[in-house]
């Protein structure tokens, strides 16, 4: 059962990058589709749409890879040290727990 799960989480793992890839590529579609929309109603005159769009693309990749580092640095760390306080709460919960069903078989068992 446990081989299921984590072939199952590696697949949904697998399948969550492929879609992070496919959306960087939809984003380059649809930003040559603005241009050229633009381009074409002469709003961007002094621009050469087949010549700038890798430079363009390639410096909004960028910008999305600098803010996902920042994102990634200021709170991740931050959501992280939660759920491990969250988790010492719970494992604190637990010890509690234990110790009370310690008692409760001392109190039974008469010692």
């Amino acid at each position: 059962m446990n081989r299921i799960l984590d072939s199952l989480v590696f697949a949904k793992i697998l399948l969550s990058r492929s879609a992070s890839w496919a959306s960087l590529l939809n984003s380059g579609m649809l930003l040559y589709i603005f241009l050229s929309n633009l381009q074409s109603q002469d709003l961007l005159v002094a621009f050469d749409l087949k010549k700038m769009f890798v430079l363009l693309y390639l410096a909004t990749v960028s910008t999305f890879l600098i803010f996902g580092w920042i994102d990634r640095k200021i709170f991740y760390g931050r959501e992280l040290k939660f759920n491990y306080a969250k988790f010492d709460d719970w494992n604190a919960l637990k010890r509690d727990i234990q110790k009370i069903q310690e008692s409760l078989k001392r109190i039974e068992d008469g010692k």
